[in-house]
């Protein structure tokens, strides 16, 4: 019985997503080979320093610059995050590899918007989520999660917790600046009314 090949179109998007590449030998009446080559990396976090859990991109160059927060374990992403923000002078990015630094930032930084992973080291981001809308200061800042996680009830239970929006890695960057965009206009416009 053959299959609608759905799971090879999945594998090869995963594939691609990680700069790798899959191919396929095939002979026929005897089946298929398939080989996936990726880069080697380092393991996520083994370099880590305890100074290293938050980061920075330097300070926008403009004044009304919007403060954007990063909740965010894995360097890979988090260095994608950087990539996309290196040429962004109207926002500056804020970078937190754990749950309860993420809320200690926020508190400090009132940022006007959050981006959050929902598998972190120290707590989950739905838990993370949960805090901010319980808590007066951090309630009104606007969540947007990004997360693997695509399943509909996933989606469904984040949103009606109170997160604006629910992006799904791999993270396609249009998706992303159009929502930052959206996200951060609303609040101008509410800061200006």
């Amino acid at each position: 019985m053959e299959g609608a090949g759905l799971g090879l179109a999945l594998s090869r998007a995963l594939v691609e997503a990680m700069h790798g590449t899959i191919s396929v030998d095939a002979a026929r009446k005897q089946g298929c080979a398939f080989t996936i080559e990726l880069q080697i990396v380092d393991s996520p976090g083994a370099a880590l320093e305890p100074q290293d859990l938050i980061s920075t991109i330097p300070a926008a160059r403009s004044d009304d610059a919007s403060t954007v927060l990063y909740i965010e374990d894995n360097p890979s992403n988090i260095r994608l995050m950087e990539h996309i923000f290196a040429d962004w002078t109207h926002a500056r990015l804020l970078v937190a590899m754990q749950g309860r630094i993420g809320l200690e930032l926020a508190r400090e930084h009132n940022p006007d918007v959050v981006l959050l992973d929902l598998h972190l080291p120290d707590i989950p981001g739905n838990e993370v989520l949960a805090e901010m809308k319980a808590d007066e200061q951090l309630q009104g800042i606007p969540v947007i999660v990004i997360s693997a996680d695509a399943t509909q009830d996933r989606v469904k239970a984040l949103l009606a917790a109170g997160a604006m929006k629910y992006i799904t890695k791999p993270l396609q960057v249009k998706e992303l600046i159009e929502a930052l965009d959206e996200v951060l206009r609303m609040k101008e416009r509410a800061n200006a009314a």
